[in-house]
């Protein structure tokens, strides 16, 4: 009688396990599915031009190093 009550809260245990992993399944599927209409609204918002972005940063920083190395000849160290 032991075993009838273990195998039946196996088999259910089981049963359980096995609508969890459907479920998430479906969850996936719906999501995949609707990542289309989710592009769609993000295509205005698409951001700058990396090569903007880079020739900004390279721009800067060649500025930054001019500055600096200009502001070691006013007390020079000997």
């Amino acid at each position: 009688m032991a075993t009838d009550v273990f195998a039946t809260a196996v088999t259910s245990r089981r049963e359980s396990e096995a609508m969890s992993v459907l479920d998430t399944r479906v969850d996936t599927a719906q999501a995949a599915s609707s990542a289309p209409e989710d592009a769609a609204d993000r295509e205005g918002a698409a951001g700058p031009n990396p090569f903007a972005v880079v020739g900004a940063a390279l721009l800067g920083g060649v500025a930054l190093a001019k500055w600096i190395a200009r502001r070691g000849h006013g007390h020079p160290s000997r």
